[in-house]
């Protein structure tokens, strides 16, 4: 067997997709420890509970609606209109 090449996915980008949430994980988990580390009077958790929280409401604001921006359609995200049910 040919392990050198790991197909987590059938569809393409897929494995991107995958990797992407577990490298900021990994980076997550490592920036509180170093946190930990150097504020050794707290909790162990309490670090990385900052730094995943931190990241997290980055994501949330960074894709919050903008005052004047357009709202995205179904056509932009390649989403069929489903029928109405009047």
């Amino acid at each position: 067997m040919n392990f050198s090449y790991v197909e987590l996915s059938s569809v393409p980008g897929r494995n991107t997709a995958m990797a992407l949430p577990t490298g900021l994980a990994v980076a997550e988990i490592w920036a509180g420890l170093g946190l930990s580390y150097a504020a050794p009077r707290l909790p162990r958790s309490c670090p990385n509970l900052a730094v995943a929280t931190t990241v997290y409401f980055a994501a949330v604001l960074s894709r919050w609606p903008r005052k004047g921006a357009a709202r995205a359609t179904t056509e932009e995200w390649g989403d069929t209109p489903r029928p109405s049910r009047h």
